[in-house]
């Protein structure tokens, strides 16, 4: 059976707000679930907040996703406390591998696994599957699943990862810095929109993190990824849906990976999947009938 797992929402914003997702994804049809916002340590709600969350996603029969932050950190609180209360840790440091000897472990998708030189150096570690880096192409795509080993997850809906900083992008355009940002992306709780010089609109800016401003979607390939071994699907649905319409746009995803219906549920959304065809725009669609 597909297994759709649900990106962690973005974490500017309150705790309250934050759990009131958190409870959405829980009652949804999703197969597991990423418990964190790893690019901004800022952001980092209470670790009450996270027993809170726990609790809600076992009572509710989720597996949790425990995926550290893409920065090492000298003291990682959450990650020392909850490592041992989740079903599983996705890596997205490689600093953080010699903590995991004993864990079931995700390669994520911020380790850029490009090929199978790049899994050997994980082969003494208990790691399940691994996520295809984002923006490969199809014949890319198709290429890396054959040639490593373990199972591939892939990305097929939602906002896309496209840019990562060490720095604030959006501290910076709000003239502040790093250190001293007083957390203002949580006064841009939807993001910061980017266009280009000539207005067409490309990115949203979470902080120190850009992902696409369109609804990057390959789900009209769910059959040609289950013809080539992918078995888990996933999707960061946030802000692209109203908080009221969340649920039931990742049932209707977990339909689609099931079923392989068709995809026009989504008709309406301004979507892009350019990265995943050869000489396409990243911000462009190419529709169902140039995909089979």
């Amino acid at each position: 059976m597909p297994k759709l797992i649900i990106s962690a929402p973005f974490f500017n914003t309150t705790e309250k707000d934050l759990l009131k997702t958190f409870e959405i994804l829980a009652k949804s049809n999703a197969d597991e679930i990423l418990l964190r916002d790893v690019s901004c340590q800022k952001r980092e709600p209470s670790i009450e907040f996270y027993k809170k969350t726990i609790k809600l996603l076992h009572d509710n029969g989720k597996k949790i996703i425990l995926n550290t932050p893409l920065i090492v950190r000298q003291e990682d609180k959450v990650f020392n406390k909850f490592s041992n209360l989740v079903d599983i840790v996705e890596i997205n440091n490689i600093g953080y591998l010699p903590f995991l000897k004993n864990t079931k472990t995700i390669l994520g998708p911020q380790l850029r696994m490009y090929n199978c030189e790049d899994s050997k150096i994980f082969e003494d570690s208990k790691f399940e599957r691994f996520v295809v880096p984002y923006g490969l192409t199809k014949e890319q795509t198709q290429e890396l699943l054959h040639e490593i080993k373990h199972e591939g997850e892939v990305f097929i809906f939602g906002l896309e990862s496209v840019a990562l900083s060490w720095d604030c992008f959006l501290a910076s355009f709000l003239e502040k810095n790093r250190h001293n940002c007083q957390k203002a992306c949580f006064n841009h709780a939807s993001g910061l929109n980017i266009s280009s010089l000539n207005s067409i609109p490309l990115f949203k800016t979470m902080g120190t993190e850009v992902f696409s401003q369109k609804a990057y979607s390959i789900i009209n390939q769910i059959d040609y990824l289950k013809k080539n071994g992918v078995n888990h699907f996933r999707a960061n649905p946030h802000l692209i849906f109203e908080k009221s319409q969340l649920g039931k746009r990742i049932n209707d995803l977990k339909e689609i990976i099931e079923s392989n219906k068709n995809t026009e549920n989504f008709w309406w959304l301004e979507k892009c999947n350019g990265t995943f065809y050869e000489k396409t725009p990243g911000y462009e669609y190419v529709g169902d009938k140039k995909c089979l």
